[in-house]
């Protein structure tokens, strides 16, 4: 199956260590690109490469070296049929990169693969591009780095996810979790959603002054999810007790009300987030020592 026109790779990346050890020849980057080449059968689909620019201004002669290292890889061994481009005119922070990238992507899908991140399975990508074209209520599906047992827990331990439950009512053979949040794990992404409806959502609860920065571009759009959640509640416990999520198995668990759930439901509804689980780690994240300086 020909995915060119269907899908393209949106790769963010950054110089890491920048300050104290520059880790200017960043094999990680190189071993996600190449594996999710191989394990998802991308064939001549497209990886756009967009480093963060702020390092154009703070470290410049870094920069022009990762420029050159970045250059480099379509010429290193296994890399002669992958299709890379390298953004010259980036921007400043992932979340401008994001949308510079959904702004000028040609194909109906995206995939947002982060520089350090690896697949530890084989993907029939043509199979999670039907879920949207069958499903148009879908918009996003993440790849989830826990196994389904483990997923269940961190969702609720950490309150990521405040809802996360099969969709048995999905035309699909895969196992899709609904979800509450937009991560920046790996995930396919569909782009007119993207431009009609995630973006504007974030603009309009967090705009550029509201924003994290750096790496942060979930936790803005989280913010937004929030707001559409709490749109629907006038229970009082956002402003009497912060928000509460009555699905999670946590501390919390019961503090909420039948509002407060139907709310929760509500936003995953239309915003249309799922994550595909599996009983194994379906990716495996490869930088936990990587952090924006």
């Amino acid at each position: 199956m020909d995915l060119t026109n269907l899908i393209s790779v949106f790769v963010p990346t950054h110089i890491v260590r920048a300050d104290y050890d520059p880790f200017i020849k960043n094999e990680m980057i190189v071993e996600t690109i190449k594996q999710t080449h191989e394990k998802l059968n991308l064939g001549d689909v497209e990886f756009f490469i967009y480093p963060d620019a702020r390092f154009k201004k703070s470290h410049p002669r870094l920069m022009e070296q990762y420029y050159e290292y970045l250059d480099s890889i379509e010429k290193m061994p296994g890399f002669e049929n992958i299709n890379i481009n390298v953004v010259r005119d980036s921007r400043e922070t992932m979340r401008n990169n994001w949308l510079k990238f959904i702004e000028d992507c040609k194909t109906p899908y995206m995939l947002f693969l982060e520089h350090d991140w690896k697949f530890n399975k084989d993907i029939n990508l043509k199979q999670v591009i039907d879920v949207f074209e069958d499903n148009p209520k879908v918009g996003y599906v993440k790849f989830n780095r826990l196994p389904s047992n483990a997923a269940d827990n961190l969702a609720s331990s950490i309150c990521w996810d405040w809802i996360h439950e099969v969709d048995n009512t999905l035309k699909t053979d895969l196992t899709l979790y609904k979800v509450s949040f937009f991560s920046g794990n790996p995930h396919v992404a569909s782009v007119k959603r993207c431009r009609e409806f995630y973006i504007p959502e974030m603009f309009k609860h967090c705009p550029p002054e509201m924003s994290k920065g750096s790496s942060h571009l979930e936790k803005d759009i989280k913010k937004a999810a929030l707001s559409c959640i709490d749109s629907y509640r006038t229970c009082g416990y956002k402003k009497e007790r912060g928000h509460m999520w009555p699905l999670s198995a946590g501390a919390s668990v019961g503090k909420g009300c039948s509002e407060c759930e139907t709310a929760i439901r509500k936003q995953q509804e239309i915003w249309g987030l799922y994550s595909y689980v599996e009983p194994f780690k379906i990716v495996q994240h490869l930088g936990d020592h990587c952090r924006k300086e």
